[in-house]
C-alpha cells in the first residue's frame, strides 16, 4: 500500500521544501530572479576568435606541429583520483549555482570576451597528437603543392585586415600534415570527402582552410586548438563574402563542403560565440542543399563502370569522377542530416531538415569509396556489385526498419545504419512533443489519442531495440547513440533540466510534480537503464574520441541518472519507509552492465537496487564498487569517472595549459560542482 505524499501549498513534498530548497535568502549567487528566454550558450567560456587583433600561425605554433610529428602519441601520464564519499544533501539553489558557473547556464549573462592569446610553447606539456591521426591503412598519393599554400595565405590576408598577423608561415610540409589529419578524421562513419582526388580536383582555399582547421583543432594542444578556431573564423568570413559576391556560389560542392566543416568544428568546439553562430547558419546549409535538389533521388544518374571498355582509360576516369562528385553529394547530405539531428538533440530543438524528405540513395559501399583508382573503382564494382540492385534511401528505411538487416551489398552499411538512428531519433522528438502536448491536456484528450501516443512510443522502442541489436559490431559511437536515443523516447530533457536547476530555482519547483509522477513509471526505468548504458559505451570508445555530440550524450545520461535519484530520493525520505531498496545487496541491478534478468526485472517491475559501478580508490580492480542512484552526489562523480576514463593518460595542466578539449572541460567542470555539493 502506498503511502501519500506530505506536500506543501505549492505541491512539492516537505523533504522537497525543507531539504531541496534551503536558505533562499542571501546565498550570494549573484543570479537575477528575473530569467531570460533560454539560451544554452550563456556561460559558454570564450575567446576573441575573431580575425582582428589575433594572430595567426603564431611563435608556438611551429614548434608544436614539429614535436607532434617528431614525437607520435607523446603523452603525459593523468594523475589518480581518489574521491571520498560524503553523506547526502543537496539544495536547488546550490544545483542552481553550479548551472550558473558551467556552459549549461541560460539565465541572464554578459558575453564579453576573455583573454585571447594563444599559450605559450615554454608553458605546455609535449605537444600530443590525438588519435585522428592518419590511420596505417590510408596512403595518400598526392600532397599539397607551393600554389594552393599561396592561395591559402592570400586567402587569409584577404579576408582579415591589419591587424591580423602571422608571424610565421607554416611550410607546405607542415599544412599538408594538418589537411590529411583533417581528411583522416573524416574517415571512421561517413567519409564524405573523397580522399584521392581531393588535391586533383583543384580545392578552394576555404576547402583548405577548414581541413587545416580541423587539423588543428585534432591536435590535443591549447595553442594549435586556438589556431584552429582562428582559422574557423576565416573560414566563415570568406565563405560569406563568396555567397554575398556570387549568390551561385552556393550550388558548388566544394563550398558546401567547407561549410559543412566549419559547422562541423563550431558546434563542437566548446566556445560560446562560435558554437552560436554555427546553430544560427545551420539552416542555411540545410536551404542551400535542399534548392540544389541534393535532398531528392530525381538529382542523381545512374553509373555503370561495366559498360565502358578497359581499353578507354580516359572515359573510366571521367565517368569516376562524375560518380565521385555524385556520391559526394550523398555523403554530404546524409553527413549533414545526422548533425542536424545531433543539434537537434542537444539544445532540444526542432531539427531544420525532415527525416522523410530524402528520397536520395544511401551511398555506396565504403571499398568503392575508398578505391584510389579508376580502374580499380572498377574492378571492385565488377567483381562484388554485378548485376546492379536495388537503391534505398533513408525514407525507405524509416518506411521499414528491417530493410537494414538485408542491405544490398553495394550500399555502405555505416550510413545507413547512422542515418536510420537519426532518423529514429528525429522522429523521437516529433513523438516527444506531441506527448507533452497530450500531457497539458490529458484530461481533455480523448482516451484514444493518449493510447496511439502510447503505442507510438512502443513501436519506435522497439524499432530501436532492433537497430541496437543489430549494431553489435558497430563502432562504440554508434552504439552511444543508439542507447541516448532509446533514453531519449522516454525523457523530458527540458524539464529535467529544469529540475536541476538550470533557469533557477522558480523552474526547479514548477517542474518538481510531473517529474515525480515520472519517476514512478516504466518510462523513468527504461530511461535510466539506458542511460547507464550510455554510460557502458563510453568505455568501449576509443582514447580521445569523446569530441562532439558524444559529449551531450554523456551529459544527458548524466542528468537522467542524477534526477532520478533524488526523485526517488525525496520520496523515500518523504514516507519514511523502510530503505530495503537500498541496503538488500542481493538486489543489486547494475545500469552500466550487460543486459540480465534482475535488469529486466527492474525495468518492468521495479524491483531491485538499481546501481553503477564506482572505483572508490586509485586501484581500478581493488577497488570496484557500487554506488546507489540514490546518493545523486556519489552518481555525478560515477559520471566525471566515466568522461575521464576517455582522457586517462592525460595530466591536469591547469587551467589555462590543459589539453582536453574545452567542450569536454566545461563538461567535467559542470558535473564536478554537482559532484561536490555540500
Amino acid at each position: 500500500m502506498e503511502i501519500p505524499l506530505q506536500t506543501s501549498p505549492n505541491g512539492c513534498p516537505a523533504f522537497f521544501e525543507n531539504a531541496m530548497l534551503l536558505d533562499l535568502e542571501g546565498a550570494g549567487t549573484g543570479h537575477d530572479s528575473h530569467q531570460t528566454c533560454p539560451d544554452m550558450f550563456d556561460l559558454l567560456p570564450d575567446f576573441d576568435s575573431g580575425i582582428v587583433g589575433n594572430s595567426l600561425f603564431g611563435e608556438n605554433f611551429i614548434p608544436d606541429l614539429e614535436q607532434i610529428v617528431q614525437n607520435d602519441f607523446l603523452l603525459p601520464v593523468q594523475e589518480n583520483e581518489h574521491h571520498l564519499e560524503r553523506e547526502y544533501l543537496n539544495s536547488t539553489k546550490r544545483r542552481v549555482y553550479a548551472f550558473q558557473r558551467s556552459f549549461w547556464w541560460e539565465g541572464s549573462q554578459n558575453t564579453g570576451n576573455g583573454d585571447t592569446r594563444l599559450v605559450g610553447s615554454s608553458e605546455l606539456e609535449p605537444s600530443v597528437l590525438s588519435p585522428h591521426s592518419i590511420p596505417s591503412n590510408l596512403t595518400f598519393h598526392e600532397k599539397l603543392s607551393s600554389r594552393l599554400r599561396d592561395e591559402l595565405f592570400r586567402l587569409i590576408v584577404k579576408t582579415g585586415d591589419d591587424t591580423l598577423s602571422i608571424p610565421e608561415l607554416p611550410t607546405v610540409d607542415h599544412l599538408d600534415i594538418l589537411i590529411k589529419i583533417g581528411l583522416a578524421k573524416k574517415v571512421d562513419i561517413n567519409p564524405w570527402i573523397h580522399l584521392y582526388t581531393f588535391y586533383s580536383n583543384s580545392p578552394r582555399p576555404e576547402l583548405i582552410a577548414a581541413l587545416v582547421s580541423t587539423g588543428c583543432i585534432s591536435c590535443l594542444t591549447p595553442t594549435m586548438n586556438k589556431t584552429g578556431i582562428i582559422m574557423q573564423e576565416v573560414v566563415r568570413v570568406a565563405l560569406r563574402n563568396l555567397s554575398e559576391a556570387d549568390i551561385e556560389v552556393t550550388r558548388d560542392l566544394q563550398y558546401l563542403q567547407a561549410s559543412m566543416m566549419w559547422l562541423e568544428i563550431g558546434f563542437s568546439c566548446g566556445y560560446r560565440r562560435n558554437m552560436r553562430m554555427t546553430e544560427g547558419a545551420l539552416q542555411a546549409l540545410g536551404i542551400a542543399l535542399r534548392r540544389l535538389g541534393a535532398f531528392d533521388s530525381s538529382s542523381y544518374k545512374p553509373i555503370n563502370p561495366c559498360e565502358i571498355s578497359d581499353d578507354d582509360a580516359s572515359t573510366l576516369d571521367y565517368i569516376w569522377k562524375q560518380w565521385i562528385k555524385q556520391e559526394s553529394f550523398k555523403r554530404l547530405v546524409y553527413y549533414f542530416f545526422c548533425h542536424d539531428i545531433e543539434v537537434a538533440a542537444a539544445m532540444n530543438q526542432p531539427p531544420t531538415t525532415s527525416f522523410a524528405e530524402l528520397t536520395l540513395s544511401l551511398p555506396a559501399a565504403r571499398d568503392l569509396w575508398l578505391a584510389p583508382t579508376a580502374s580499380t573503382w572498377k574492378d571492385i564494382w565488377t567483381a562484388r556489385y554485378q548485376p546492379p540492385r536495388p537503391e534505398i534511401s533513408l525514407r525507405d528505411l524509416l518506411s521499414d526498419p528491417t530493410l537494414l538487416r538485408d542491405l544490398p551489398m553495394h550500399l555502405d552499411n555505416r550510413v545507413a545504419s547512422s542515418a536510420l538512428l537519426h532518423g529514429l531519433l528525429g522522429k523521437a522528438w516529433d513523438l516527444r512533443q506531441q506527448m507533452l502536448l497530450g500531457r497539458r491536456s490529458a484530461s481533455r484528450q480523448p482516451a484514444r489519442k493518449l493510447l496511439l501516443l502510447q503505442s507510438r512510443q512502443e513501436d519506435l522502442y522497439t524499432d530501436l531495440q532492433q537497430i541496437r541489436d543489430a549494431l553489435v559490431d558497430s563502432p562504440p559511437l554508434t552504439t552511444l547513440m543508439a542507447e541516448f536515443s532509446i533514453m531519449y523516447l522516454h525523457i523530458d530533457i527540458d524539464a529535467l533540466q529544469r529540475f536541476a536547476g538550470k533557469l533557477g530555482e522558480d523552474m526547479a519547483r514548477q517542474s518538481y510534480p510531473d517529474l515525480r509522477d515520472w519517476s514512478m513509471t516504466q518510462d523513468a526505468r527504461i530511461a535510466v537503464w539506458h542511460a547507464g548504458q550510455v554510460f557502458r559505451a563510453v568505455h568501449r570508445v576509443g582514447p580521445y574520441q569523446l569530441r562532439g555530440f558524444d559529449i551531450f550524450a554523456i551529459y544527458y545520461a548524466s542528468l537522467t541518472l542524477y534526477v532520478y535519484g533524488l526523485l526517488v530520493c525525496a520520496q523515500k525520505k518523504s514516507t519514511e519507509a523502510v530503505e530495503t531498496w537500498k541496503t538488500e545487496k542481493s538486489a543489486l541491478v547494475f545500469l552500466d552492465g550487460p543486459s540480465s534478468r534482475a535488469t529486466e526485472s527492474f525495468v518492468a517491475h521495479n524491483r531491485g537496487q538499481p546501481v553503477l559501478t564506482y572505483i572508490a580508490g586509485p586501484d581500478a580492480e581493488a577497488d570496484r564498487t557500487f554506488c546507489s542512484l540514490q546518493q545523486p552526489r556519489l552518481v555525478m562523480r560515477v559520471a566525471l569517472q566515466v568522461l575521464n576514463s576517455n582522457f586517462s593518460k592525460l595530466s591536469s595542466l591547469g587551467p589555462a595549459n590543459n589539453p582536453i578539449p574545452p567542450l569536454v572541460m566545461n563538461l567535467r567542470g559542470l558535473l564536478h560542482e554537482l559532484a561536490n555539493l555540500p
